[in-house]
């Protein structure tokens, strides 16, 4: 039982530790693969366990930085205008991925109408994981964009 106890104990202080510690992520990437998903709801295990949609996103290079202390992300392309969106919560999962769900435009919509939708970044240096998840609820659709090869940098 100590053990067991002693165990968690360390396991909190890592996490509680590495979450104070990180400022702002950025990711940079020049591909990946887009996926529908079968199920409104399907998580991104069920996700990825699919055939991707498109295996080959063009040549954008793009460039993430979300800024943790002032909870801002910012959007950088090559082939598009930058942008700032609102980081609305921000977690470590138990297998240490960084969950991020940001307010974005939902472009399903005139700018001008300012309809938002909550997106979803997962990030896991380790396992080379970057993944933006969202759903449009007026098609029942959910889609993820895996970045293939993503350089993640933790400050």
């Amino acid at each position: 039982m100590k053990t067991i106890l002693t165990t968690v104990f360390l396991i909190l202080i890592q996490h509680l530790s590495f979450s104070q510690d990180i400022k702002k992520i950025t990711i940079t990437a020049d591909n990946g693969y887009l996926y529908h998903a079968n199920n409104i709801n399907d998580s991104i295990d069920i996700i990825l366990g699919t055939d991707p949609v498109i295996t080959d996103m063009g040549d954008e290079s793009i460039k993430l930085v979300y800024d943790l202390v002032n909870m801002k992300t910012r959007f950088y392309s090559s082939t598009q205008d930058s942008f700032e969106e609102d980081i609305v919560k921000f977690e470590i999962l138990p297998d240490g991925t960084i969950h991020i769900i940001v307010d974005e435009l939902n472009i399903m919509y005139p700018e001008k109408d300012n309809i938002r939708i909550l997106t979803h970044k997962y990030i896991n240096k380790n396992k080379g994981l970057s993944i933006y998840k969202w759903t449009w609820k007026s098609q029942s659709l959910t889609c993820a964009v895996s970045d293939n090869n993503p350089r993640i940098i933790f400050e």
